[in-house]
């Protein structure tokens, strides 16, 4: 068994996942992830043509034709390999944004699509559409002294005594191919996904420990003719939150319930949302980490919200 720290749960994974950073035993684990046959019910709803089912505490979920996923109470995840072909690096992608996300969010995390940073014992969010440009601006960010990389992909929080806090994932950080050819690197591994992503471990300048959400900045290409940045408030700060969530699909089927919505807004109240729109037909790929920029090492800004 291999044992890892993936957003502050404990997991014991018959599985290795050299993306993350192995735990050394004796270790009590959270959750498990165990290969093998799930329940024999879900067996035989698979093969009725069933191809998941979704409630609060039970899921389970087919992956293409590749992988079959059932996780349960948020302790217990297990992985039937369908395609007995199936890459090794393509499998553990699969599971990094499946299996452990959903045990996740049965665990009562809130799960926002983006990167995140850390910089003075703060971290901060960077959330937005498809090809917004949060692997960029990451990337940029990260080259300044004192910025380190907390997650990619998935940004893991928990609200706490009125703080919203980060949990960081493994230090694993994905790029699209155009961006891994601007920043050529001989350490980023093909990832056989369909949008073309590649990998790479970081060794150092990434953040392990938890740390409080001082902002959240969602980048969306607009029709406008400059660069610009705003604090959001009221529904429109709710908004964007629940826009950006990580599996929000998920909304659709469990539902908005009022223990949800005093997660969306135990978040929103917790930390400042910025909206930073750029411009369609101009390249803003260093503008926007300097804005961001700014706004981290403004110590007004660096103050938690009450």
């Amino acid at each position: 068994m291999y044992y890892y720290r993936l957003y502050g749960m404990l997991l014991e994974s018959e599985l290795c996942f050299p993306e993350a950073d192995e735990l050394t035993p004796p270790v009590t684990p959270d959750a498990t992830l165990t290969l093998g046959m799930p329940p024999e019910w879900v067996v035989t709803e698979y093969r009725q043509g069933n191809f998941s089912s979704i409630t609060e505490q039970v899921m389970w979920f087919r992956l293409y034709d590749e992988l079959l996923v059932y996780v349960e109470q948020g302790s217990k995840a297990i992985v039937w390999k369908l395609d007995p072909t199936l890459d090794e690096v393509r499998m553990r992608t699969y599971l990094l944004s499946g299996a452990i996300t959903f045990l996740l969010l049965q665990r009562g995390y809130l799960l926002i699509h983006g990167s995140a940073l850390c910089c003075k014992d703060k971290a901060y969010l960077i959330s937005g559409p498809s090809g917004s440009g949060k692997s960029t601006t990451a990337l940029h960010l990260m080259k300044q002294p004192g910025i380190l990389f907390a997650s990619d992909d998935i940004c893991a929080v928990r609200t706490e005594n009125g703080q919203s806090i980060l949990y960081p994932g493994p230090p694993w950080q994905r790029v699209c191919a155009d961006v891994m050819r601007r920043n050529p690197d001989s350490e980023y591994t093909y990832i056989q996904e369909a949008d073309e992503k590649y990998g790479r471990k970081l060794t150092d300048s990434y953040c392990r420990e938890p740390l409080p959400v001082a902002g959240m900045f969602t980048i969306y290409r607009d029709n406008c003719e400059e660069l610009s940045c705003e604090e959001l408030s009221g529904s429109e700060k709710l908004q964007v939150l629940t826009h950006n969530l990580f599996r929000g699909e998920l909304l659709n089927l469990l539902g908005i319930t009022p223990a949800r919505m005093t997660q969306f807004l135990s978040a929103v109240t917790s930390f400042p949302i910025y909206k930073i729109a750029r411009p369609q037909n101009r390249d803003t790929t260093k503008e926007i980490p300097e804005i961001i920029s700014k706004y981290i090492n403004d110590v007004r800004f660096l103050v938690f919200p009450s």
